[in-house]
């Protein structure tokens, strides 16, 4: 990976395709062996000081933008509070499908919930812990250029 290369992707990319491409490039897998990881380090090291702390400031926006326990306890309640407050409606629905349907709707719809935001937690982390990696690379560059 090219340091000019590097600097345009900082620059130009979204978050998401930062952050991925950030991910692959500085982890090792099966396709990149720890040579090519090392290689893309250094890269990183010898960006210049505006672009090391533009990339920090990026890292720390991409981190805020994957927190997601600042929201999810309210989002919680608040779908359980809806859930709650239109349980009669659901009741007066369902009740002509059967008395099983409405204790099976409460449980799909939490079942339902639960799936959903752990997906999204989970893409979320990887995204967070990614660039948390990232920045404390950049960190350590940052200082190197400073001594």
């Amino acid at each position: 990976m090219r340091t000019k290369d590097l600097k345009t992707k900082f620059y130009t990319n979204t978050n998401q395709e930062l952050i991925k491409f950030l991910g692959s490039e500085l982890t090792p897998n099966s396709s990149k062996d720890i040579r090519t990881v090392k290689n893309n380090i250094e890269a990183l090291n010898r960006l210049d000081r505006n672009t090391l702390e533009y990339g920090i400031a990026r890292m720390k926006t991409i981190e805020e933008l994957n927190e997601f326990s600042k929201y999810l306890a309210p989002t919680v309640v608040l779908v359980l509070a809806i859930i709650a407050a239109y349980s009669n409606l659901f009741n007066l629905i369902l009740i002509n499908l059967g008395k099983y349907a409405v204790l099976l709707f409460p449980f799909i719809l939490t079942v339902g919930m639960f799936i959903f935001i752990t997906r999204l937690i989970g893409t979320n982390q990887v995204n967070k812990s990614s660039a948390i990696f990232v920045r404390s690379i950049l960190e350590n560059a940052l200082n190197k250029e400073k001594k």
